[in-house]
């Protein structure tokens, strides 16, 4: 069963950071040279990273919870990667912090159906904002998540977009922080 959450009128939890617990952040694919082809050989590597990144957290670091925003690009592949995960790990637990009810809305029908496809694989989802009001609410999304993780996992190549802002924020609260460099195409 599916457990639906709203935190805090901040979006932040009154608690520590929990060391089981581990976020994604990456970019969509307009902001990728390979944009939608998902076979290409640089999207090709960022699932192979974060595939990796996510079995070595959970078979390592005893992560048993992964939180994913939901966006197209990274967060998708992320949810695909621990939804997979789940059978060799049945611990293991998948939540989707969306920013506001309806961010699929915008989705084309191909991009909706693999949405509602991963959505069925999460145990919980946590809406954080109650409507969408721009940036903030995602920026409210990617600090709810960093606020619970203990781990981030981020797919950045250091432009400042929401993904920037996110792994700075982690950085800035101590988050231990697996990152992929998609334009150099290396693990930093």
């Amino acid at each position: 069963m599916r457990e639906f959450s709203t935190p805090s009128k901040t979006g932040r939890l009154n608690r520590p950071p929990i060391g089981n617990i581990c976020c994604f952040t990456g970019h969509r694919p307009k902001h990728f040279d390979f944009g939608t082809d998902e076979s290409h050989p640089h999207c090709v590597a960022i699932k192979n990273f974060l595939r990796r990144s996510v079995e070595r957290l959970a078979a390592e670091e005893g992560v048993t919870h992964f939180i994913s925003g939901g966006a197209l690009g990274v967060d998708t592949w992320a949810m695909e990667e621990v939804i997979a995960l789940k059978a060799k790990y049945p611990r293991v637990t998948l939540e989707c912090a969306l920013p506001y009810p309806g961010m699929a809305d915008r989705f084309n029908p191909e991009e909706r159906a693999r949405h509602d496809a991963n959505m069925a694989g999460c145990d919980s989802v946590t809406v954080v904002s109650p409507a969408y009001d721009g940036r903030a609410c995602m920026d409210r999304r990617n600090e709810y998540m960093v606020d619970r993780a203990g781990w981030l996992i981020a797919v950045w190549s250091g432009i400042m977009t929401g993904t920037g802002r996110t792994v700075r924020y982690a950085e800035k609260l101590g988050r231990r922080i697996f990152r992929y460099d998609p334009d150099a195409g290396i693990v930093v």
